[in-house]
């Protein structure tokens, strides 16, 4: 996943900084497979707020998941322990796993019928562009890492 990607080259760059000024702080020590665990949630993000959706609503469970996202994303940024960083990255999986199903099932109910195929096929093209955005400026602006 992308922002595995993107963890583990900040945290490898940090690693290699502080070997060249020779800092002795604890560097964390990180696997792709320790953040890759919230993947694992985005499944039970799904199943358990699509079923509160289904009683509550979806316009209030998909406010509620951005809302975890959002606030996960900067419990993130702003982590200064490896298990802080992982417990954010776990909430913020569950909040993802809730959002795009909810937002694509809400947006097919409020779509009339004529258009409703355009609008869910946009809804996926975003997200999919989105990624490949991403990705791409991450290629350009991370300094290339050798091994």
């Amino acid at each position: 996943r992308l922002g595995t990607r993107v963890v583990e080259r900040s945290v490898l760059l940090q690693r290699r900084r502080r070997e060249r000024t020779g800092e002795n702080e604890h560097c964390w020590q990180i696997r792709g497979r320790d953040l890759s665990l919230d993947d694992q949630l985005v499944l039970i993000g799904a199943l358990t707020l699509g079923r509160y959706a289904d009683r509550h609503g979806r316009r209030v469970t998909l406010v509620y998941a951005v809302a975890l996202m959002s606030v996960m994303s900067v419990a993130c940024a702003l982590a200064t322990s490896l298990p802080m960083l992982m417990a954010a990255r776990l909430l913020q999986g569950i909040g993802l796993g809730a959002e795009v199903p909810i937002a694509a099932i809400y947006l097919n109910e409020l779509a009339p019928a004529r258009i409703r195929g355009r609008v869910i096929l946009l809804f996926q093209t975003v997200f999919a562009t989105g990624v490949a955005v991403t990705a791409h400026v991450d290629s350009r602006a991370s300094p290339v890492l050798e091994d």
